[in-house]
């Protein structure tokens, strides 16, 4: 790896560890989940679309590659922003915000039921080993 694509990873690292930031720092109304909602369907796109145009030298292989896992840090921390929003407002929210904030939520959900169900699968697969 050259010395260029290391600083173009450690800035793409530094990037998003400032928008994780700026995510929890900024937009804390209610009336901004509709917001979320938006960037978590811009984000949602970007990691179907963009990983096959990266250049070769910042993909580890075919699924994985930095900008995937920096995608999936802003969906995770735009995903907890929006339950936070929603738990603490939930009473004053119009049926608009409420749906806004479960597609926001929808990706941190799915990610906990998979993670679920992996630890399932390897809890069933090691008890059969003995």
């Amino acid at each position: 790896m050259s010395t260029a694509n290391a600083f173009l990873i450690l800035f793409g690292v530094l990037a998003t560890l400032v928008l994780v930031v700026l995510i929890f720092i900024f937009r804390r109304e209610p009336e901004s989940l509709i917001f979320w909602r938006n960037i978590t369907l811009l984000l949602v796109f970007l990691e179907l679309a963009v990983p096959a145009l990266l250049p070769p030298e910042l993909r580890w292989s075919d699924n994985a590659n930095i900008f995937k896992a920096a995608v999936l840090l802003l969906l995770v921390a735009v995903g907890v922003k929006s339950l936070i929003l929603f738990l603490k407002y939930r009473p004053s929210l119009g049926e608009s915000q409420k749906i806004a904030a479960w597609i926001s939520m929808a990706p941190l959900i799915f990610g906990l039921i998979m993670a679920v169900f992996f630890v399932l699968f390897l809890w069933i697969f090691s008890r059969t080993g003995k």
